[in-house]
């Protein structure tokens, strides 16, 4: 089943906002493994665009200028001039890793089993570098690796525990490990550093609708409309929450906030899907399908879906009444 949301895959993160010495993320698409595309991380220290080159004055080059010089390039876009800059740095001061650490993260933006290597390598040369674990966990998320990462974001978290915006990369993964509780526990600590914070409400949110409380999920996410009520990622959650409460016509009506009507009447369809009913879930498919849209091929599979889902549970309860009717 597709469902056109793509806040919600499981769990919601419209950004990181990594505050650790050596790393900020580039933000987050969606949640699951393989799906994080906001695994983006990239170092990023302050840096100023407009400060001269020490070739240009006549200097040589120090470790300091060459990481600078990196960072540059890297927020122009310029990443193969960056990763070589950023080795020159390293040449120049081995013992720091600070440089390797920029590829590292750099690398999470293409090849994650590439920056896994990476940052396993650098915690092996230094086994107290907070932000090599917290890459370490992210790369390994990103493959759907959500043991090893928690492994690896525990380790962060001990090492930098009053550093919250690890707090929900760890409440990612441990949703993805169905352990919701602990997920909580994580995304409410990183609410309290941002009370406000738009990702963080929502990523509290979803954690409790994967674990039944839609209600307080609600509440939640109507804190978030408070703060932005054209929010997609909002809007798209609160549908959620209200068409897994049985209140259809209000999520249909916040699924239209966020998209279309067709896409409303798919994504209440998928909520039917998921609590078994089939039959509601045809009849919302079939309803999105008569408005048209750009959508159709999405929701002629999610109906083929449920048709087959339908068909599926009337063959078993008809097995069913048989077997009961030859009981003497």
């Amino acid at each position: 089943m597709q469902y056109q949301n793509k806040f919600f895959s499981g769990f919601v993160a419209v950004a990181f906002s990594l505050s650790l010495s050596g790393c900020a993320s580039l933000g987050l698409d969606n949640g699951g493994p393989g799906e994080y595309d906001a695994m983006k991380a990239a170092s990023r220290y302050n840096s100023v665009s407009s400060a001269p080159r020490a070739e240009d004055m006549g200097k040589q080059p120090t470790a300091a200028d060459r990481l600078n010089e990196g960072d540059q390039n890297r927020d122009k876009g310029n990443l193969k001039e960056a990763v070589l800059a950023y080795l020159r740095a390293a040449s120049l001061n081995p013992k720091d890793m600070t440089p390797t650490l920029r590829i590292a993260y750099l690398q999470l933006t293409g090849d994650s089993s590439l920056a896994e290597q990476s940052f396993f390598e650098i915690t092996e040369k230094d086994p107290e570098l907070t932000e090599a674990w917290l890459g370490l966990g992210l790369a390994q998320f990103a493959q759907g690796k959500a043991a090893d990462a928690r492994t690896s974001l525990e380790k962060a978290v001990e090492l930098s525990p009053n550093a919250v915006s690890i707090r929900t990369p760890l409440g990612a993964v441990y949703d993805q490990l169905g352990e919701h509780a602990l997920a909580q526990e994580q995304f409410t600590i990183a609410l309290a550093a941002k009370p406000h914070g738009i990702s963080e409400l929502n990523n509290l949110a979803v954690s409790l609708m994967m674990s039944g409380d839609h209600q307080s999920a609600e509440v939640y996410l109507r804190k978030a409309l408070m703060v932005n009520d054209e929010n997609e990622a909002t809007l798209n959650n609160l549908g959620l929450s209200l068409g897994f409460q049985g209140r259809s016509v209000e999520a249909i009506e916040v699924f239209t906030r966020a998209g279309d009507r067709q896409s409303a009447f798919n994504n209440l369809g998928y909520v039917y899907f998921l609590n078994g009913k089939n039959e509601e879930a045809v009849n919302a498919y079939e309803r999105a399908l008569l408005i048209g849209g750009e959508h159709d091929k999405t929701i002629l599979k999610n109906l083929r879906d449920a048709q087959a889902a339908q068909l599926s549970a009337q063959e078993l309860a008809q097995s069913n009444e048989v077997e009961t009717a030859l009981i003497p």
